[in-house]
């Protein structure tokens, strides 16, 4: 294994990340604190605002399309009198404008990130082969916990968070660490070892039953292998094998439906799919969600509704399910656009500079960031990106590390020349 590139820990960065994942346990368990809330949204927007004004990075190309909307944003909530989701959006856009001076992609704890995987996996096991014990001693720790009624209906396990979903977020994350930052945060050098628990986190996506995550599981390291590397011999050919695995391993699921409807791992996605032959609603509800959020942005173009008021108005007790849905209902056409300018233009660039990459850490880590745009992208399309810590603030994190690196990669192109 390579050396590791080791620095001093920053607490900032450290309990970002820790708030992102594992901040429920302040808001939707017995040990919910509201004064530990407002330390935490106060503490983190006071922490990057002293980082921004000693720190800040030269405004100017994906910086500058991504000021617009996150400030847009964040001046919508000012507008809904919501400070606590102002400062969040307002933490994402500092995140991102002191990334190449603060050395984001340095100071980040890529380890913590992969510990958090392995926790979010020991908790899916111990709810499944402990599954008394588990409803006895975890379960009662959730606020309105839905643990047991998600076994029993098949749809799948949460284990230590309070969601599916978020449970789905930590592994997916951790998966992609292991498969792109191993040599940062792996305890073991051997490559077996690595893929072996990349495996282990992608079936534990599977696990949560969340439909959406379980494709992202296998289809992003998949993309982001083929978008982030230069046309050769050798990739065309992992490409055929892969493109000959997945048709096979389709056709395989397909014609063992019925089988696969009563596995642990593929019975969510199995019972979905003959749903879907039986004429049943496969969106789950979001369709009728969709075509309100449709709805309400013809009545209001310009501007949208405004940030929140998606459940208030369109008499659903829940947001769109769909990011990109429900920027236009809330934001209007203004904030739609200044969102699409800065992902695709924060997307083209971190490919761009994946494939230019001279550097194998630098490379390494712009994958991550690659992988998590994607996954940010592809998971908007069915889930609310856009209202979850662990979409739109992990999406902030990535663009400040594609950010950071592509300032290194100038940096170590320009020293080469010389």
């Amino acid at each position: 294994m390579k050396k590791r590139n080791r620095s001093k820990v920053d607490f900032v960065y450290w309990y970002l990340l820790f708030y992102i994942f594992w901040g429920f346990i302040f808001t939707r368990t017995v040990f919910e604190n509201t004064l530990l809330v407002y330390f935490s949204f106060i503490f983190l927007l006071g922490a990057f605002a002293t980082k921004l004004f000693s720190k800040a990075s030269n405004i100017g190309g994906v910086i500058l399309c991504c000021i617009p909307y996150l400030l847009y944003t964040s001046l919508g909530y000012l507008v809904q009198a919501d400070f606590q989701r102002m400062s969040y959006w307002l933490v994402a856009l500092f995140v991102i404008m002191v990334a190449q001076k603060d050395n984001i992609s340095v100071k980040l704890n890529y380890r913590e990130l992969y510990v958090f995987g392995l926790i979010a996996f020991a908790g899916i096991m111990f709810q499944l082969f402990f599954t008394s014990l588990y409803n006895s001693a975890i379960a009662p720790l959730f606020l309105n916990d839905n643990s047991e009624r998600w076994v029993e209906s098949n749809y799948g396990y949460n284990g230590f968070t309070y969601q599916l979903a978020a449970t789905a977020e930590i592994l997916i994350i951790a998966e992609m660490v292991v498969l792109f930052l191993w040599d940062r945060a792996g305890f073991s050098s051997k490559q077996w070892v690595k893929y072996a628990i990349a495996i282990a986190l992608a079936v534990g996506v599977f696990l949560t039953g969340k439909r959406t995550n379980s494709a992202m599981a296998i289809l992003v390291p998949v993309l982001v292998f083929f978008i982030g590397n230069r046309a050769t011999i050798k990739k065309r050919g992992y490409g055929f094998l892969i493109i000959i695995a997945l048709v096979v391993g389709v056709y395989l699921f397909r014609e063992n439906l019925s089988s696969l409807t009563e596995s642990v791992i593929f019975r969510r996605t199995a019972n979905s799919m003959v749903g879907y032959e039986t004429g049943d609603d496969f969106s789950g509800g979001r369709e009728f969600m969709w075509l309100r959020a449709i709805s309400l942005y013809h009545e209001h173009p310009l501007f949208g509704i405004g940030l929140g008021n998606f459940t208030r108005v369109g008499g659903f007790d829940t947001d769109v399910h769909n990011m990109y849905l429900q920027c236009l209902c809330e934001q209007g056409i203004v904030g739609f656009i200044l969102f699409l300018i800065m992902i695709v233009t924060c997307l083209i660039v971190t490919i761009r500079s994946v494939r230019k990459a001279l550097d194998s850490q630098n490379k390494a880590l712009l994958m991550f960031s690659l992988a998590c745009q994607l996954s940010y992208m592809l998971e908007g399309i069915t889930e609310n990106m856009n209202v979850n810590l662990d979409g739109y603030m992990v999406y902030a994190i990535a663009v400040g590390i594609m950010v950071h690196c592509k300032s290194k990669e100038q940096l170590y192109i320009n020293r080469s020349d010389k």
